[in-house]
């Protein structure tokens, strides 16, 4: 589904009778024992909203992901900007701050010479693996060598299966050898994988960057090893996930935390510093209440989707309301979650009204301007009050200020916001919100953002 925004302000959140029968049979699933060959996952999709602080538009998502124009298959959320990989094309698209050109994802992976299959946002840089090739692209502020990949995963001497971006140092696995590999700041350590995942004794099959730490998965084993700074216990795995009493399928650090699900039971584990309780997993994902099947930290919070329902759970600092599901969240179904720097980004299937107007925004033909009406005069399925482009052009321009004048004190409902009505002041208003504008968008032509 298309869709993306706010709930207006009263409204209840809904939960559709599609989003209770997905539940019921995610459930239902669960229970059924295996039989046969498994089947290939399916590609996870949705589109991306976010909340929290939106200080630079970090948790604003733009038309190519937010089901305007187009939806992801990957989200990250960074410390003062965001990326996602656009579901269909495979490229990179990221918005929020971009002083060191963070948010310019380079040709390598944004569609003009190749895409992407994973990403990951760090402080003032982020990184990608190139589809096809599997070589870690970074780009942005490179302090201390952080936006240079190593050979060993930048296609040099090997190339990538997973890549995870921390504040000042970023990681990597290797494709082929499994081999943890680091780069950039390595005052703590952080950037030398120890030999039980460096290939050296063994490798990895998960591996997460945290702010002066890193952990990762140990292959075969399923035990997490972590490195760098332990002043707060961050590099310090609980028996329940190190292998002396259980081990783990998911791996996760913040800034002086870490997060694991274990595999044994789907529960989500944490340790480190919890001055604001991000260590701290509720009981929707602690085993208590629920387990979970992803996990994100950043900074001083972490989200998790919990197994069997899909309902996003956060814990931890919550300054900002990162850590506060949306009605509109809690009523879809979230296929991935990614905790940032006070903010959070969701993908899935949501059901949004973002402008208010009672209808739901696949089905708004002015997804952005409320109209409950819908009238649309030119029958190009975008309404008229976010559609002031009369000569077709795309773009509300000059052309449509004469067109519009000569209409002045008319009837004519090609001017008009409403069926029959005298062009005046209303109508002028919003020919003036519109001017200089793309028409839309629109939720019913076909994922397009302008109106044909």
């Amino acid at each position: 589904m298309r869709n993306n925004g706010l709930l207006p302000p009263g409204k209840p959140a809904m939960t559709r009778p599609s989003v209770l029968l997905a539940r019921a049979l995610s459930t239902l699933l669960l229970c059924l024992p295996l039989t046969g060959a498994a089947e290939p996952a399916a590609a996870q999709t949705g589109v991306v909203i976010g909340w929290g602080s939106d200080s630079n538009g970090k948790a604003t998502p733009p038309y190519a992901v937010n089901g305007a124009s187009g939806t992801a298959t990957a989200v990250s959320a960074g410390y003062n900007n965001s990326c996602a990989i656009q579901v269909g094309t495979g490229e990179v698209v990221c918005w929020g701050a971009d002083f060191f050109g963070h948010s310019t994802p380079p040709d390598a992976v944004n569609g003009v010479s190749g895409t992407a299959v994973d990403i990951s946002v760090g402080l003032n840089y982020s990184c990608a693996i190139q589809a096809g090739t599997g070589e870690a692209v970074c780009w942005g502020g490179d302090l201390n060598g952080r936006a240079t990949p190593s050979d060993a995963v930048n296609g040099v001497s090997g190339t990538a299966t997973e890549i995870s971006a921390g504040p000042y140092h970023g990681c990597a696995i290797q494709a082929g050898s499994g081999d943890a590999v680091c780069w950039g700041d390595n005052s703590n350590g952080e950037a030398t994988p120890p030999d039980a995942v460096n290939g050296i004794s063994g490798t990895a099959t998960g591996i997460a960057a945290g702010w002066y730490h890193a952990c990762a998965i140990q292959a075969g084993s399923g035990n997490v090893v972590c490195w760098g700074d332990n002043s707060d216990g961050a590099a310090t795995p609980p028996d329940s996930v190190n292998g002396v009493a259980g081990t783990a399928t998911e791996i996760t650090a913040g800034s002086s935390f870490s997060c694991a699900i274990q595999a044994s039971s789907g529960v989500v584990v944490c340790w480190g510093l919890d001055i604001s309780g991000q260590a701290t997993p509720p009981d929707e994902v602690n085993g208590v209440l629920g387990t979970a099947d992803q996990i994100s930290a950043r900074s001083t919070h972490a989200c998790a989707v919990q197994a069997g329902t899909g309902s996003a759970v956060c814990w931890g600092a919550n300054s900002a309301g990162q850590a506060t599901i949306p009605d509109f969240v809690n009523a879809g179904i979230t296929t991935g979650i990614s905790a940032g720097q006070a903010h959070t980004l969701a993908f899935g299937d949501f059901a949004v009204d973002r402008d208010g107007d009672g209808l739901e925004d696949e089905l708004d033909n002015c997804m952005e301007v409320p109209n409950p009406d819908q009238f649309d005069s030119d029958g190009d399925d975008c309404g008229n009050r976010c559609d002031s482009d009369y000569d077709n052009s795309g773009v509300t321009g000059h052309p449509d200020y004469f067109e519009f004048a000569t209409a002045w004190s008319t009837y004519d409902d090609d001017k008009c916001i409403s069926p029959g009505c005298f062009v005046g002041f209303g109508e002028l208003t919003v020919f003036v919100t519109n001017y200089g504008s793309i028409t839309g968008p629109s939720g019913t032509t076909a994922g397009t953002t302008a109106c044909p």
